[in-house]
């Protein structure tokens, strides 16, 4: 064909034939779900990934953007099996066809207890379990503070247990929902509050049971590291005695149900109660021992003097009586007074230190540091400008200036041009003179 002929097809460009084949390829095949093994993950600065997936004949260029990726919950790896969603596109500056991937998540495995299982591991080799870092519950709790859902049942049921087993312990509720995407936050933040109030023995935070996902916000991995740091104990009680989350681990005390946490806090207060009321049938008891042998030997006595007929025995053994009877009294007062003491204190350890008490200690230590910081302050104050006066004095040392002070001078030329040689100097020449407290124009006359 003659070169001048133009051909009947329409010529494309490189562009618009990839713009074609991209078109083409999402129009017809449009979005899909692929099976495979991530590699070569890259995660630039912009929060895009960018990923192959294979199997052991193939593998394909992917793109899953950060709008997308923020809602992948497991953290993903080379080397992962996943199931993925995507639309199939053209990456038109070279040529390739790639996947946008709008969703993944483990294949094989949920992505909630990938998630979960990662954190767990996570925490666990940072010590955050470790049962030497645990606080003991207290033996007496006069008030416990409840962290979960005002309406929920498992607030009805710590109260029921409280109530029946321990009815003198006060409840503090700090309300917050369990479940769904403000539980988390609300979660840390009833539990900020309740340390910073500090106005209970003890913290139980916990909910029903339900499913992994009706549990998640108790495997928030900052409420799991705020629990780790309380300083008030903590009970965690989430959901059933199967069900484990990662407050469970890193509470001080681990509760299957919400409704055995308030039996273990009730336990040491029902078990000085029951000790307070078998000591006190102990010296019921004891007393009633005492009075019975006296009572025996007193009975003798009396048989003895009924056996003997002179008068001086029988005021003898009457007064002998007597005696003992009042030793006896008495011994029976003081061995009452010394049981009263004793169950007066036993009744005190009942009752902790009013907050009223930690307020003012705290109050003092406050002003101890406010004291310190003042005194820090102004030693810091001081010795910045002691530096500062050595600055100045420096600066002053080198100031030409000075050197003009101690009787030199510097010379210039009309021009501007600074004078330090004879050579530079021409009979007739105007010149100005720096001195220390102003200038003085000259005339040179000679030049020797």
């Amino acid at each position: 064909m003659p070169a001048s002929a133009a051909p009947k097809q329409t010529i494309l460009s490189v562009s618009q034939l990839n713009e074609k084949v991209r078109q083409h390829l999402e129009m017809h095949i449009g979005e899909i779900w692929l099976q495979g093994e991530i590699s070569n993950l890259a995660r630039p600065y912009s929060g895009h990934w960018y990923f192959s997936l294979k199997d052991n004949r193939a593998q394909v260029r992917c793109a899953m953007f950060k709008g997308q990726n923020r809602k992948v919950l497991f953290d993903v790896q080379d080397g992962q099996q996943v199931l993925v969603r995507a639309r199939i596109s053209v990456y038109e500056p070279r040529g390739e066809y790639q996947l946008i991937v709008q969703s993944m998540q483990p294949d094989g495995l949920g992505a909630m207890q990938l998630a979960y299982e990662q954190l767990r591991c996570k925490l666990a080799a940072e010590g955050l379990f470790q049962e030497s870092r645990k606080v003991a519950l207290p033996e007496i709790v006069n008030r416990v503070g409840v962290i979960t859902s005002a309406s929920g049942a498992a607030f009805h049921d710590i109260t029921a247990v409280l109530k029946r087993l321990a009815p003198q312990i006060d409840i503090v509720l700090y309300p917050s929902p369990v479940q769904g995407h403000e539980a988390p936050e609300s979660l840390c933040q009833a539990l900020k509050i309740a340390n910073l109030r500090a106005e209970v023995d003890v913290l139980i935070i916990g909910r029903g049971g339900g499913s992994l996902e009706d549990l998640w916000a108790f495997n928030y991995e900052p409420l799991a590291r705020q629990v780790a740091a309380s300083q008030l104990p903590i009970i965690s009680a989430v959901g059933h005695e199967i069900d484990f989350t990662l407050t469970d681990f890193v509470a001080d005390w681990r509760a299957p149900t919400p409704s055995a946490a308030a039996e273990r806090i009730a336990y040491g207060q029902h078990q000085l109660y029951q000790k307070q009321t078998q000591l006190y049938q102990q010296l019921q008891k004891l007393i009633t021992r005492m009075l019975s042998i006296h009572e025996q030997h007193f009975r003798q006595l009396q048989q003895r003097l009924s056996n003997q007929s002179p008068l001086r025995q029988l005021r003898v053994q009457q007064q002998h009586c007597d005696e003992l009877h009042l030793r006896l009294h008495r011994a029976l007062n003081r061995y009452l007074s010394q049981k009263q003491q004793h169950q007066e204190q036993l009744q005190k350890r009942l009752l902790r230190v009013s907050p009223q008490y930690h307020l003012r200690t705290a109050h003092r230590q406050l002003l101890q540091l406010n004291a310190r910081l003042s005194y820090s302050y102004q030693q810091y104050i001081k010795t910045k400008q002691h530096q500062f006066s050595g600055t100045i004095q420096q600066l002053q040392a080198l100031s030409p200036l000075a050197t003009l002070a101690r009787g030199y001078s510097a010379i210039q030329s009309e021009s501007g041009q600074w004078l330090t040689h004879t050579t530079q100097f021409k009979p007739g020449m105007m010149i100005d003179i720096q001195l220390c407290d102003g200038q003085v124009r000259a005339k040179v006359d000679s030049i020797d």
